[in-house]
């Protein structure tokens, strides 16, 4: 997957715009006058791939802001996958392509290690470190170019995933905030073709 392409257009569209002001923000803003807990937030990532394995992933999720350090969330998945490249099975045709719908949702639970780090480096804007919790529920379909042949007693069939992990968040402004995570699946069994650790991108905006 072209994932320096999809992460480009992510971060053009979703991080930049606020990057832009957030140096405004903090000059006139001060710790007071940010968003108090508890409150809620929504945002999501998204990612896009195109050539011989095109490749759309949206996430939108809705959380609470429960304390300065902790939330929590649920948020809903589909992904489309075109994957044109030769299949592995000798009975295939080199023409074979696999598409894919796949969809689902979650809960998770997001804890702040370092809510900021402010607080111990010479540093001017808010950012830490956030540790990860994830359950994951995703239907989807048998991939036979994945595990290398076909299987026409399977179709759609379900995920139970487990994702940990962490990563690192940046406020922006007042209301939102981007943050980059590391996810692995402990609960990751024999037909599951999604690759592992999961890289994730997004933001989040209070309301």
């Amino acid at each position: 997957m072209k994932k320096n392409i999809a992460l480009l257009v992510f971060l053009i569209l979703m991080i930049s715009p606020g990057v832009l002001g957030q140096q405004q923000d903090q000059d006139k803003n001060t710790d007071s006058e940010e968003t108090q807990e508890p409150y809620f937030f929504w945002g999501g990532n998204l990612w896009l791939a195109f050539g011989s394995l095109d490749m759309v992933d949206i996430n939108i999720l809705f959380g609470n802001q429960i304390t300065e350090r902790l939330s929590v969330g649920i948020s809903a998945k589909y992904q489309y996958y075109n994957d044109e490249r030769k299949g592995f099975d000798p009975a295939l045709s080199s023409s074979v392509s696999f598409k894919a719908h796949t969809y689902g949702g979650s809960t998770f639970l997001q804890f702040a290690v370092i809510k900021d780090f402010r607080e111990i480096f010479p540093v001017k804007m808010q950012s830490g470190i956030i540790a990860h919790a994830e359950y994951e529920l995703l239907n989807t379909s048998y991939n036979y170019v994945y595990f290398n042949s076909a299987d026409t007693d399977r179709n759609r069939y379900w995920l139970h995933n487990i994702l940990l992990g962490g990563g690192y968040y940046q406020q922006l402004g007042k209301k939102a905030r981007s943050w980059i995570i590391l996810l692995w699946n402990v609960n990751e069994t024999d037909d599951n073709p999604f690759e592992y650790p999961q890289f994730r991108i997004g933001f989040s905006v209070a309301f």
